[in-house]
């Protein structure tokens, strides 16, 4: 190796290492500044049980109430996060939360966070403009924007920020997931029991339907509805046409130590139902109110939730009760 060579290498190495040191310069005068956010009060039940109130039976169960109080939970350490950041120079996270997307239809809630129309098309609107084929893009929930980082400066001051929180409350994590692991089971208890108080329902409601259209096979409707696709199959309809959603672009911002890209919410796919599927989910809706198939709905829904109760009640007053605790020390 020639002597211009080894300093050419040289340089390179020096020049590396200076870039090296120039960033974890960086990174240490964030950490050195770091700013923690002022506190903000812990999210707390709404309507929580308490057996000296003047209507007990108003106060919703347990087991309801952890499926509320854990989406306000993971709410606020989200919120949390998000005003750690902007505290410390990026606020990006923040402007992510403003960009916001509703939920695809207006549908009255059932329990545990199911709401009517996850049960088949439910007004005339969700029929005319869903059919079945389109059913799972009517169920999307509301959906907040996203960040997606390239900044050394950004990961670093995430890091931090998630230090800052474990710091103040050190059960907060495992409070949080033990109450999503508990959530997800009563809620997969839920789907499955009122799916079998239901059948006697759905003969009817699928009776009902077949007087308009004979061709129909009811056992279609009461053994598959909740799988569209399925669905569509049984009852011999021809499905209408899915269009995916058009993908969003990011909202880029530079730093110094990198890109950071804010990702607003995806867009839904639309979905356009043939003639003959609007016809027979018209019926369906019309069904649902004839056969008083809602009303046995929210029965049921009652009854199984009752046995939920029992069941995990206990397991999940005990879950609200750590997840509040764990709530306060982040907030103080």
């Amino acid at each position: 190796m020639t002597r211009q060579s080894k300093n050419l290498v040289g340089n390179i190495i020096l020049i590396g290492g200076l870039s090296m040191l120039a960033a974890a310069l960086i990174l240490s005068w964030l950490n050195s500044r770091f700013i923690t956010p002022a506190n903000r009060p812990a999210p707390q039940l709404s309507n929580p049980r308490n057996a000296n109130t003047a209507k007990p039976e108003t106060n919703i169960r347990d087991t309801e109430a952890l499926t509320e109080f854990y989406g306000n939970a993971t709410s606020f350490v989200n919120v949390l996060r998000a005003d750690c950041l902007a505290e410390n120079g990026f606020p990006q996270a923040r402007e992510a939360r403003t960009l916001t997307r509703p939920p695809a239809v207006t549908s009255h809630p059932v329990a545990y966070g199911f709401r009517r129309v996850d049960f088949g098309p439910d007004t005339p609107e969700t029929a005319k403009y869903y059919g079945f084929g389109g059913l799972e893009v009517a169920q999307a929930n509301e959906e907040v924007g996203s960040i997606e980082s390239q900044s050394k400066g950004f990961d670093a001051a995430a890091s931090r920020c998630e230090r800052w929180i474990t710091e103040r409350s050190p059960n907060l994590s495992t409070a949080i997931a033990q109450a999503s692991k508990l959530r997800d089971e009563i809620r997969n208890s839920y789907s499955t029991e009122i799916s079998k108080r239901s059948r006697g329902d759905l003969v009817k409601l699928s009776t009902c339907i077949q007087r308009r259209f004979p061709d129909i096979d009811g056992n279609s409707l009461y053994e598959s509805y909740d799988n569209y696709d399925k669905l569509l199959s049984g009852l011999g309809i021809h499905p209408g046409k899915m269009t995916s959603a058009i993908a969003r672009d990011p909202i880029t911002s530079e730093t110094k130590t990198g890109k950071i890209l804010i990702w607003p919410p995806a867009n839904l796919s639309s979905y356009s139902p043939s003639e003959h599927e609007v016809a027979v989910a018209l019926t369906f809706v019309e069904c649902r109110s004839t056969t008083g198939f809602d009303a046995g709905l929210i029965k049921n829904s009652d009854l199984v939730a009752d046995d939920i109760e029992v069941k995990w009640g206990g397991e999940s007053k005990l879950a609200i009760e750590t997840l509040q605790q764990a709530l306060a020390k982040s907030s103080s």
